[in-house]
């Protein structure tokens, strides 16, 4: 999930965004240029001051939060997707990216999806056998849009995007 406009609050909204995770804080927070980590920055900043560390052209990632019922929601609703379609796939992780970042699909070609400041991942490992239908069907599953208006009501609009790597 990641907010297509700009956030006039930014780290007001990714304060928000963790208190729907149930994060008490960030676990930890690496600097990154491209695909490059830059550096970690110290446990315990709030929102507000990682964003101070922070230039136009680095994003910061902050993962690793305590499982929480919203992870274990959106796993389960993964995992009721038939295992022929998904393979191994659940996704068990969630991460909070804060800084300039474009939402790429890459499948025969590669599509932009947005460009965003803040955006809420699901991930977890392997990839599904059929990726078109299991897009298509975390996409449309009641439970996933549930999770999503559970952001919005903090955050505001926000656009569903599914992507995998590997």
């Amino acid at each position: 999930m990641f907010a297509p406009r700009r956030l006039p609050d930014l780290a007001g909204a990714a304060e928000r965004a963790l208190a729907v995770l149930g994060w008490p804080s960030y676990g930890r927070c690496s600097i990154f240029r491209g695909s490059h980590i830059l550096g970690e920055l110290p446990l315990g900043l709030s929102c507000a001051e990682v964003l101070r560390h922070l230039g136009w052209m680095r994003m910061a990632l902050m993962m690793h939060g305590p499982e929480g019922l919203v992870q274990q929601r959106v796993a389960a609703a993964v995992e009721g997707i038939p295992v022929e379609i998904r393979d191994r796939f659940v996704p068990v992780k969630a991460s909070v990216h804060l800084g300039p970042e474009s939402i790429y699909q890459v499948e025969d070609d590669v599509v932009l999806l947005g460009r965003t400041r803040l955006s809420v991942r699901f991930y977890g490992y392997g990839t599904p056998l059929n990726w078109i239908e299991c897009r298509r069907l975390i996409l449309e599953h009641p439970e996933i849009l549930a999770v999503k208006a559970l952001f919005e009501e903090q955050i505001g609009p926000l656009q569903l995007a599914v992507t995998w790597s590997g």
